[in-house]
């Protein structure tokens, strides 16, 4: 769950600021992880997974590109931001553990995906990505056309 939502922060930067279709993947990225569904132009490709990832495609200029990264942390920060305001008011037991277990998850994915690295290739094809944050960086270090 706290992975679709990352991902769906990215999709919704690219869908707003831009004309293209978004896939969201959980599992593989490959033809063997069918469409399950679609809402507009936001494309879901769901299997049981630990990672996701987020494809819109290129022609995106400098501006589209920023929201689209920015969007999974900043989905991230508000998701953890308001299960640690929901804590005030959920008493003591399962539900206080599990919502702050929500928010240090979301904290952790906040920190970690702003911070600029290269996963390494021993991780696969499939893992080796740079995180939105490394992203961001190249993004910034960009000449100005």
């Amino acid at each position: 769950m706290i992975l679709i939502d990352k991902k769906s922060g990215h999709a919704v930067g690219t869908v707003l600021s831009s004309d293209k279709h978004v896939h969201i993947y959980l599992g593989s990225r490959g033809k063997e992880n069918k469409e399950n569904f679609h809402i507009g132009r936001l494309h879901f490709h769901i299997q049981y997974a630990f990672s996701g990832f987020c494809k819109w495609g290129t022609g995106l200029n400098r501006r589209q590109r920023f929201i689209s990264l920015i969007g999974g942390p900043l989905l991230s920060f508000i998701m953890m931001v308001a299960a640690a305001l929901m804590l005030e008011f959920v008493p003591t037991g399962v539900g206080k553990t599990l919502l702050a277990g929500f928010a240090e998850v979301n904290l952790f994915l906040f920190v970690g995906t702003l911070t600029p690295f290269q996963l390494p290739q021993w991780f696969g094809e499939q893992f080796s990505f740079p995180s939105d944050g490394l992203q961001l960086l190249r993004l910034f270090r960009e000449k100005k056309v």
